[in-house]
């Protein structure tokens, strides 16, 4: 082999070397960053099962408990899950069971909303019976959708 293919295949293994240490370092740089950005507050949420797949309120529980698994803090407080009286719920919903604090930004509403994917929500507040839990999560029938 000639001296100037040994110089061209140098230069060209010193390059790919030199990408693929860039690039695992971005890779390794953005992952940190997204775990740096997210807000640690503890929600308090209970999950219905609003479309009679048994256990799917469980399930979902524990997909958002395995979802922020490798973080310090728990992000949700969760009360028992259940069902919902009848199995008539084709979209999943967000139910706000307690005054949100208009101040903070984001609220609780809006970060529960980028943790769950479920962007559909009412207010439910009964100002005489406070509910333990500020939010309620239905689950419908798309939950295939929020627990990709």
């Amino acid at each position: 082999m000639s001296l100037r293919l040994k110089v061209i295949f140098a230069i060209i293994g010193t390059v790919a070397i030199t990408f693929i240490i860039i690039v695992l370092i971005n890779i390794y740089t953005n992952d940190k960053s997204v775990k740096e950005e997210i807000d640690d507050r503890e929600l308090s949420v209970k999950i219905l099962n609003g479309c009679g797949v048994p256990g799917l309120a469980r399930d979902y529980e524990a997909y958002l408990k395995d979802m922020y698994n490798g973080y310090e803090n728990t992000f949700f407080k969760f009360s028992e899950p259940s069902n919902t009286r009848k199995s008539i719920y084709n979209k999943s919903i967000i139910v706000v069971s307690q005054e949100l604090d208009t101040l903070q930004t984001p609220n609780n509403l809006e970060v529960l909303i980028e943790r769950t994917g479920i962007e559909n929500w009412t207010y439910a507040i009964d100002k005489v019976e406070l509910p333990d839990y500020q939010f309620l999560i239905i689950i419908g029938r798309d939950f295939q959708n929020i627990m990709k």
